[in-house]
Parts: C-alpha cells; structure tokens; sequence
C-alpha cells in the first residue's frame, strides 16, 4: 500500500456528554449552542461542514500521543475523524473527571444508595455495600419498605425509638417477629413508641459467623452512649464470640449502620476503619 491509504477506521458511536439532571439547562452544551445562535446570524452551512483545528486545540491535551495521532492522520494511516476520536478518548484517560489524587483507595468502602419518596416527606433509602445492606425508613413512611427489599431475606429488624429520659431505644427483631409487628406499626396501633425502621440483611447465613455478627450488633448498640437496648429476640449460639483477629463479620454491618443513624451503635475502634 501507498503511504496516503487509509487502512484503519475506527468506529464512531464515543458518547461525549452523559445525560445530567444535575446541570441547569443554560449550562449545558445545547443551552449555550441555541443561545448563541439566537444571538448571531450564522451562514447557511451543511451541519458537516469540516473544520481545521488542531488535535491539541480540540482536546485541551498536547502530548506526545496527541502529536503521534495528528502524524497518523496525516500519513494516511488513520481518517481524521478516527484521531480525533481517539485523542478525545486519550484527553479522558489522562484527565479523568477527577484527579487521581482524589481516587477512592483499593481498600474503601463503597456503597450504592437507592431512595424512594421525598426526602423532604415520606420516604426511605437503601445502602448497600460489599455484602450487606440496610433499608432505612421514618415509621410513617413503611408503605415504601416492599419496594427496596421485595425479594431480599430480612434477617433483622431494629426498631428505633425515644423514651422519656431522652435516650434512644432499640428493639431488635427477628424477619418472623418484624412480619408481625408491621400489621401494628402499619395500623398505627403499636405501643412500642417506633420513629424509624432499620432492616438489615445480606449478614453471613452460616455459623459462626451469623452468631457472631448479631452478638456484635447487640453490643454494638448496648454500647452506645444514649441508646438503651429493650429487647432482642435475635437467636443466636450462646457460645458466639467475637473471632480472633482482623475478621469481624460484623464489621461492614456495623459500620453502615453508624453511615445510617448516626450514634446507634458504637462500634470497636476498628469498626471505623476502613471496610475490607
């Protein structure tokens, strides 16, 4: 082949914006292109009409590969378009939409929230992390509840209320005991004073560490500074301990409950560490 054929071609289809509800419309791309055409009379041109610009111009990023893709444009050895498509995409590798600086360690917990209703009314959320997850609801909101864990396996249930001293109480129920409780929650008729709704699962289903995990969420709450445990139906081995070293079962849970109600629990000092 000659040194003017074009042998490679790259397909088109980068999607260059992501849709954002989060940018006010004057601030987007369309918004400022239908402002300034409103603004200045423009020449009657074919939408495709080619443009001469630079690769460094166009991207922002002048670097060597930027000025090795204009040189395989111009040899004919890539289309245009594929360059600059290419140096568009090399422009997000090296720039990202964050620093690198600023990246989450390897070792970070990340979770997923999802939330339903309003915020500013009735509603409820859920996190949910590496395994475990926790959905999250004012006591008059519980018709929202089926719609965050329809098919999940509820394994406990707390209970958050106020008593007279002020202090916050905490009822932990089993997914038997919950089911009947919320006939009398939903009803308005319990007793139990009830202001929000925890429900915990994705816990480890096997012993030991199942036993361990609602020990540890037990006193986890027994340990708070103005939270007073009432009751607990959780079932457990009597013999279930705390494991030895790093590999607390109950690490991740515990430390999604204090992201979620903030003070219900206190936790080891190496529960507010960073989640393995």
């Amino acid at each position: 082949m000659t040194p003017s054929s074009i042998i490679v071609q790259f397909p088109s289809g980068r999607p260059l914006a992501h849709a954002s509800t989060v940018l006010a419309r004057n601030r987007s791309v369309a918004g400022i292109v239908q402002r300034l055409a409103r603004t200045w009379r423009l020449p009657k041109v074919g939408s495709d009409e080619p443009l001469a610009i630079r690769l460094s111009e166009f991207t922002g990023v002048a670097d060597p590969t930027v000025r090795q893709l204009t040189a395989l444009a111009c040899s004919g050895v890539i289309t245009p378009a594929s360059a600059g498509r290419l140096a568009l995409r090399h422009a997000d590798e090296v720039t990202g939409r964050f620093p690198r600086s600023h990246e989450l360690a390897e070792c970070a917990a990340k979770y997923a929230l999802a939330v339903v209703g309003d915020p500013f009314g009735q509603f409820a959320f859920r996190l949910h992390g590496r395994s475990a997850w926790i959905v999250f609801a004012p006591a008059d909101s519980l018709v929202f509840l089926s719609e965050l864990c329809p098919r999940d396996r509820i394994q406990v249930c707390m209970l958050v209320g106020c008593d007279a001293e002020k202090r916050i109480t905490v009822r932990l129920l089993t997914s038997t005991d919950w089911r009947r409780r919320l006939v009398t929650l939903a009803g308005g008729t319990s007793r139990c004073g009830c202001r929000h709704i925890l429900l915990l699962g994705g816990l480890p289903p096997h012993e030991p560490d199942r036993s361990a995990t609602l020990t540890g969420i037990e006193r986890a709450v027994r340990r708070g500074g103005n939270t007073r445990l009432l009751s607990s139906s959780l079932r457990k081995r009597s013999d279930a301990d705390r494991p030895a070293g790093d590999r607390d079962p109950s690490r991740e849970i515990l430390g999604m409950i204090e992201l979620v109600f903030p003070g219900l629990v206190d936790g080891p000092v190496e529960v507010g560490g960073l989640a393995r």
